[in-house]
């Protein structure tokens, strides 16, 4: 058992915030630079998807996003699930959340490599 049975939840607390106030500005930044590539020629699109910065973006944003998500399920979770199914419900979020993150990294990389974008 944890010998100061507070502490997870003042750090996930404090997680949630910081996340919270980061994804304030980069959600409307991302939502509108991905919109102003909507009815784009193809071309416009790759070229403006090609430059570090929009791949920058649209990884930090998933990363931030899912990981905000991870902290706000495990809450859930812990709030309102008991026993051995509150462990199984967390375990697999954790897969959820990392695999997404995992996923969307792969994702990018190989759209950057083999020159999709």
């Amino acid at each position: 058992m944890n010998a100061k049975p507070g502490k997870n939840a003042t750090v996930n607390f404090r997680k949630m915030k910081y996340s919270s106030v980061i994804l304030l500005f980069l959600i409307p930044f991302f939502v509108f630079t991905m919109c102003s590539l909507l009815g784009q020629e193809i071309e416009t699109v790759r070229s403006r998807l090609s430059q570090p910065g929009y791949t920058f973006l649209i990884f930090i944003t998933l990363v931030i996003g899912l990981e905000h998500f991870r902290l706000g399920a495990h809450e859930v979770a812990e709030d309102y699930v008991r026993g051995s199914a509150n462990k199984i419900l967390l375990f697999l979020i954790n897969c959820f959340s990392y695999g997404a993150i995992l996923i969307s990294l792969i994702a990018i990389i190989r759209l950057v490599r083999f020159g999709v974008l």
